[in-house]
């Protein structure tokens, strides 16, 4: 549907209007007001909207309008909402200076810390297996996204797999990785 989607801002209100490419036939795709969205996010595949509000969230809509999940967790404003490439995550950052991964329900799969500053963008790597970080501390920082590589890394980093409790606790499937040379995986891309 040959449809786009604007962002309207008045007396410090946000609104979001889906209207066809002439102009007309403008309709409310949000309530005024409603996450203060500021800033928006096309997914894929063309068939959600990601926002991103003042109010510390970020929200999936469905093409109608519809909220689909809002992601509750920064303590602080969102800089910046995007899709994977896949689609299946959202990566937020925030001036609490993290950035976090989400599932597409709303379910904060990691946060991604270490800055002493805001973090203004995150990025994922084109495979989806990374997560690179600015921040106005004057730092870059990458972070492994697979829960495979970062089990890899950490078991390799301690010469031996998790035990039974930490595989517990940490609510993990048993490590598929066995270690019969210590050759650890880099965890940055510089690495070798």
């Amino acid at each position: 549907d040959e449809r786009l989607l604007v962002q309207v801002v008045r007396n410090k209100v946000g609104q979001i209007f889906s209207m066809n490419l002439d102009g007309s036939d403008a309709r409310e795709f949000t309530k005024p007001g409603e996450g203060l969205p500021y800033g928006i996010s096309l997914s894929p595949d063309g068939q959600r909207v990601l926002t991103r509000s003042r109010d510390r969230t970020a929200r999936l809509w469905d093409l109608t309008g519809q909220s689909v999940a809002i992601f509750f967790g920064h303590t602080d404003e969102l800089r910046m909402a995007v899709f994977s490439a896949d689609g299946e995550r959202i990566l937020t950052a925030s001036d609490d200076r993290t950035a976090r991964l989400w599932d597409l329900e709303g379910n904060s799969l990691a946060t991604f810390s270490g800055h002493t500053d805001f973090v203004p963008s995150a990025a994922f790597s084109p495979n989806g297996q990374r997560v690179l970080t600015a921040s106005r501390d004057m730092t870059a920082r990458q972070y492994l996204v697979n829960v495979e590589d970062v089990l890899a890394v950490a078991a390799c980093r301690v010469g031996r797999g998790l035990i039974d409790d930490e595989i517990a606790r940490f609510d993990i499937g048993t490590p598929r990785v066995v270690f019969e040379q210590r050759q650890c995986p880099p965890i940055f891309s510089w690495q070798k």
